[in-house]
Formats: C-alpha cells, structure tokens, sequence
C-alpha cells in the first residue's frame, strides 16, 4: 500500500494500488489555550482519507473515508514526504469519527487492518498510544474534539458496533456570561440505570437568568472548543459527536463553519452536528430545517435505522397528520414522503424535521443540547417527542440537555435531573428542583420552578373578581360557565367564598 499527500485530491499522480490519498485542504487550527496565537502554539494536523483501489480509476472523485489528525514528534504541523509505504515512525494518527472507522471497517481483511498500521493508527497499536500519550499536541490536537477523545479512551471497543457498558456520567461546567458578575457553576450528574430516566437533564426558569446562552457555551465546550474562562471539572467526560438542537429564531448556539468551498457541499466539521434554522452563514432561516428533510431520510436508511425512524412516526402521531404522508411512508416512498410534509402544519413540520435529523445525526455516546424543544408544540406531541428522545439516547448510549419554560417538560423528567436557574440582581445561582417533578401537576411545577402561587394566576383572579366584586354565589359562578369546573377552580372558589363571609 501506497500512501500520497496532496493539497487537493485531484492532484494525486501515482500509479501503485490500492493506494491511500491523505488531503490537506481542509485547514483546522487547534490552539493550546483559549487564547489566540501568539499567546498559544498552533497545531495544523487535520487530513482527509481516500482509499483507492484500481478499479476507481475514474475521473469521479471516491468518497473520503473520513478525517484523521497525524501528529509528528516536535512538530505542530507535520512534514510528509509526497509518497511513501507508511507514514514516518515518528508520527502517528487518530481517526476522528466513529464514521471514519466505520468507514475502515467495511473495507474488510486485509484492507482495513493495513490501512491502519499504516497510517500508524494509536487505536489499533497500543504500544504507539503509549509512546505518543505525552507528546504536548498528542491532548491538544488529537484529542481536541469531542468525538475523537471518545474513539480513544474506548479504543479497545470497535465504537461504531459495540458500545461500552453505560456508566455514570458526572461533571461540572462553570462559565462567565455577559451581564452577570458571578459565572454559572452547574452540576451534571446523569444515571443511565434504570432506563429512561437519567439520560435527559433540564434546565429551567425565568426569562434573562441565563438558560440559552448557558446551553450555547457548554456545547461548544464539550466539543472542545471551550473559550476563555471556561472549566470543565475534574475534565471533560468521555461523551462523543456534540448536537445542537434549537429551532428557536432567536438561536445563540455558536457554530463552527458548516461547510467550507471546495468541498462540494461536504461538512466541514465532522463531530459537531447542528440542527435548527440557521443556514451555513448563521443568519436565521425557518425554511433551511425542513430543506434537508431528504438528504435525512437517505442518511437514516445507509445507516439502518429505518425501524427506528417508524417507531418514532408512530409514537408521535406525525403520519396521522396528513393522508398522503401516511400512504408515502407505508409505500417506503420518501420522494412523496417529503412533498406530503410540506402541507404540515408549522408544529408537526418542525417536530418532523428535527427528529429526522436528530436520528441522523446520533451516534454511540453523542451528547445532545435541546433549547426549548416546546416552541411551536402543542403539548400531546411535546410529550411524545421527549419521549423518543429519551429512547434514543437510551439506544445509543447518549445524554443530554434542555433549556425550557415549560412545565410540561418536566413532568417527563426526574426531579434530581432539574435545576432552576434564577437571578439576584446579577448574580445567578442554580438550585436543585424541591420535591419530584416527574408526573407532578403543572399548577404544582408552575409554583416550584416561577414561584406563581395560586392567587397570581388568572383564574383566581377572574373568580376573585366574580365572588368578591359581583357578589355572585358558588352556583352562580358554575352557572354562568355552563359546565362543571376543574377541581383547582373549585377548590379556589371555595377559598373566596369563605374569605367573603369572614369578612361579613
């Protein structure tokens, strides 16, 4: 096996075969602080694969394997010869994706196995991981990003196929905001035992206390582009492919380029993974989410998880929203699939197109950020999408967090997986939750998280007015509705009506 190194795939001349192309021209910057250079050294190590084999010998470009970082002793940007048998015995190389050894993997024996001797892979040679380990940009290059850190420290496991044992997951995230004087300092602690239930951690509380933004930051972070100030303690958990979800127009997640020119459309970052309206530019487009809805489906089908796309469709109803989007998925056609979708309505559309693309995007131990998943919903379809995502993150063996206002969110959560974000002046401060949400009614949510009591609500205000001001009895009120009330409502009634005859 040959192996070239070319600015450009199509600059690739050589004749022997199978042959591995290692591209440049993608240009990554990895820093070793937050900081930019000169403060920090920079560390440029980021290539794409191609494998080709003689019978390629087309003008059509073959698809890239993926992307591997080679880190060379001494070197922040490593020095290849144009062609050689493998790579030099003072370089070595991580994948970093899952996909990446997915993609080695279905190269077969003895194809993959010498790929990745050589490219000195140090998941396929324990005696490279050691040697490179200590090496300054082996953590602060190789390992940089979320899901590359994840393939090492499981490297043992064949990820793409077998995922690890679920463990306990805990950490804390600190981060300094604008407009507050004191950083937000929140606890994670996520069980994945029983099932269900400790996979999804909440966010919650009033308007300006921090939720967005806070979520934004610990994205990025996770990923492994953390900025200045930032900490992750005791480090950052072996999580893999970060996802950003938030459909919200007023979208703050921070993102990397989404694709770069050259590439022919291809993402320019593999691991981070973003899911809402904001086109490749970040300006805010409602229509760009439910653009990709096709390209989705074809993702969600090469990766076998058609089974589970059905299941989804089934538990949140979404096909019984329109006639031909049901006679489209029961015929497995997702050309007239995607065109019946155009005729949802603006909350089923969404819910469709951001679990479409969640699932295409997820992978084993992928780590998911959700900013305000109840926008646009109404509350029977907010309740089953949760619950999908909780399968799934059950599934893949992932976790993950919402920013919310909704009490219905938390119905669905266990209390010890929510914190209330609050403020005193600009100090903010994180509680947990008192008491246990999940189930509990929305009027006792409502209290705990807003501090709304009983007489702040409009209803009691409305029969305050009735009882106390018109004088009517409790039989005139239900009259006058003309039908029986909630049993809040009476329980309120029956409260004023006292309150008036000690007055009298």
């Amino acid at each position: 096996m040959r192996i070239e190194v070319v600015r450009w795939y199509a600059q690739a001349k050589g004749t022997a075969y199978p042959r591995l192309v290692l591209e440049r021209g993608r240009t990554w910057q990895d820093w070793s602080t937050p900081l930019r250079p000169p403060e920090s050294e920079t560390y440029m190590t980021l290539f794409d694969v191609y494998y080709d084999y003689e019978r390629s010998l087309s003008t059509k470009k073959p698809e890239p394997l993926g992307s591997v970082k080679i880190l060379q002793r001494g070197r922040q940007t490593p020095e290849l010869p144009g062609e050689m048998p493998a790579l030099p015995e003072d370089c070595c190389s991580l994948g970093q994706t899952i996909d990446y050894y997915a993609a080695v993997g279905r190269l077969g024996e003895p194809a993959a196995s010498d790929l990745l001797a050589a490219l000195r892979d140090v998941t396929a040679d324990e005696s490279l991981a050691k040697a490179f380990q200590r090496e300054p940009g082996f953590r602060e290059s190789l390992l940089r990003f979320s899901e590359a850190a994840r393939v090492f420290h499981y490297r043992p496991r064949p990820l793409h196929r077998d995922p690890p044992e679920p463990a306990r997951l805990a950490f804390t995230f600190r981060t300094k905001l604008p407009g507050f004087t004191a950083p937000h300092e929140i606890r994670f602690e996520f069980e994945p035992k029983p099932a269900r239930l400790g996979r999804l951690f909440a966010l919650v509380g009033k308007n300006g206390t921090g939720k967005t933004r806070y979520l934004a930051r610990l994205a990025w972070a996770l990923w492994g582009l953390k900025q200045e100030g930032d900490e992750i303690s005791p480090e950052r958990p072996s999580v893999g492919r970060v996802i950003a979800v938030s459909y919200s127009p007023l979208d703050v997640f921070e993102r990397p380029p989404h694709r770069m020119p050259g590439l022919e459309g291809r993402p320019a970052f593999d691991n981070y993974h973003y899911c809402g309206f904001r086109d490749p530019k970040g300006v805010s487009r409602p229509r760009f989410l439910f653009a990709g809805l096709g390209d989705d489906l074809a993702a969600i089908e090469a990766l076998g998880r058609r089974e589970l796309w059905d299941g989804m469709l089934q538990e949140t109803q979404l096909i019984e929203e329109e006639r031909g989007l049901k006679r489209a998925w029961k015929q497995s056609d997702n050309e007239a699939f995607v065109k019946a979708a155009k005729r949802l309505g603006a909350g089923a559309k969404t819910a469709l197109s951001v679990l479409t693309r969640l699932l295409a995007s997820l992978r084993n131990g992928a780590f998911v950020l959700f900013d305000e998943p109840e926008l646009n919903m109404h509350p029977t379809l907010l309740a089953s999408m949760l619950r999908v995502v909780h399968e799934w993150l059950e599934h893949f063996d992932g976790y993950g967090v919402v920013a919310t206002h909704s009490p219905m969110v938390l119905q669905e959560i266990p209390g010890k997986m929510v914190r209330v974000l609050g403020r005193e002046g600009k100090i903010p401060y994180a509680r947990p939750y008192a008491g246990e949400c999940f189930g509990q009614s929305l009027s006792e949510i409502v209290t705990e998280v807003f501090g709304q009591q009983e007489r702040d609500k409009n209803y009691a205000n409305v029969l305050r007015a009735l009882v106390q001001e018109e004088k009517l009895s409790i039989r005139q009120v239900e009259a006058a509705f003309g039908r029986p009330l909630s049993l809040n409502a009476r329980m309120a009634l029956q409260h004023l009506a006292r309150g008036r005859r000690r007055d009298a």
